[in-house]
């Protein structure tokens, strides 16, 4: 499992994809021993919890079982008290919960270049922009994207919304935006890229979620 705003970069030399592969040749360990990308430890805040390991929602290896499904499902319906462990997130709890024994993934397994968008540097995505991208997957944080209002202007959500037309079409958009650097136009142009080869009802749904307009070339956009 990868999480939904994990983005695999374009793979041109095809190193990424045996990349993956070597994630399905791992020892495997059983049904209650999954893989994960791992956080330190973290104790519990109320005896006489144990304490668990942060597991990281974002990468899972697991095989699949129906008593692993049973045991996931009847958590969901009677959750543990929430201060068994100081595990930030919902998900990283309850994984910590129900797989307590754990693998860890090696971090150089799979490359992750993690980018914030309007937090800290805001070039940092300019390695999309080189000729053999040196990280495997982008993984973003969507709820750092959403529209934002700056003064009295409100700017168009990094992933297009009204300016996801001129963006497409090579033009710049006429409302205000988050579109500053070369490599937010890049990401842009990959991500969408990617969605309009899903079947066409499942591109349309992410249209509507995403706010996407992408019939206003004549009024969003300026003709250059």
């Amino acid at each position: 499992y990868f999480d939904s705003d994990a983005f695999i970069l374009p793979d041109k030399s095809g190193q990424r994809l045996k990349r993956l592969e070597t994630m399905w040749q791992l020892e495997a360990l059983g049904k209650w021993h999954p893989y994960f990308f791992l956080n330190e430890p973290k104790a519990a805040k109320a005896y006489p919890f144990p304490e668990y390991p942060c597991v990281q929602g974002s990468h899972v290896l697991l095989e699949p079982n129906s008593n692993v499904s049973a045991r996931y499902r009847a958590m969901l319906q009677d959750p543990p008290n929430p201060a068994f462990s100081a595990c930030g997130g919902k998900d990283q709890k309850a994984l910590s919960y129900v797989f307590p024994h754990c693998s860890a993934l090696r971090k150089d397994l799979w490359r992750i270049f993690r980018y914030g968008g309007k937090g800290g540097n805001a070039t940092a995505c300019d390695i999309v922009l080189e000729e053999e991208v040196p990280v495997d997957e982008l993984h973003f944080f969507f709820y750092q994207f959403k529209e934002v209002r700056v003064e009295k202007f409100s700017l168009q959500q990094f992933w297009g919304g009204d300016c996801t037309s001129c963006i497409l079409n090579g033009k710049t958009c006429k409302y205000p935006n988050m579109f500053t650097e070369a490599c937010h136009k890049k990401i842009i142009e990959l991500w969408w890229e990617r969605i309009m080869q899903l079947p066409s009802s499942t591109a349309n749904m992410c249209m509507h979620h995403l706010g996407a307009n992408l019939n206003n070339v004549d009024e969003a956009c300026y003709n250059k």
